[in-house]
């Protein structure tokens, strides 16, 4: 016995199928503020800045003001994950100076794409 399936359009047109999209896993991130610990998974290319000012994970936790590297209100510390984050830029070595050498980081340059474990301040 035969079992015929009918092809959807794409394979009529001579398309691939089923069509599939190669997804990267969506990063975790950690982000301690405070005594208190927070974890959430974001988007591939998110900008935490950006989220929160929007009023997602991480709002409302994360400091920030400006958004563009001006203020350092955003400044944290990464404890894991710096790995896979682009080199520190202008606007960090100019805003934090010798505190890159302890880890920290402008949150609002950063785009995740990998896991990463933060932690800010209590006060900036």
């Amino acid at each position: 016995m035969r079992l015929a399936v009918a092809a959807p359009a794409q394979v009529a047109r001579g398309l691939p199928w089923p069509l599939t999209r190669i997804s990267r896993a969506m990063p975790t991130v950690v982000f301690h503020k405070g005594g208190q610990t927070y974890t959430g998974v974001v988007q591939d290319n998110t900008n935490l800045v950006v989220r929160a000012g929007i009023r997602q994970f991480p709002f409302p936790h994360l400091r920030y003001e400006c958004g563009m590297g001006k203020c350092a209100k955003c400044a944290c510390r990464v404890l894991a994950g710096g790995e896979h984050l682009p080199p520190v830029n202008w606007k960090e070595k100019k805003q934090l100076g010798d505190r890159i050498d302890d880890g920290y980081r402008l949150v609002c340059q950063l785009w995740i794409g990998n896991d990463v474990e933060l932690a800010q301040d209590a006060e900036g």
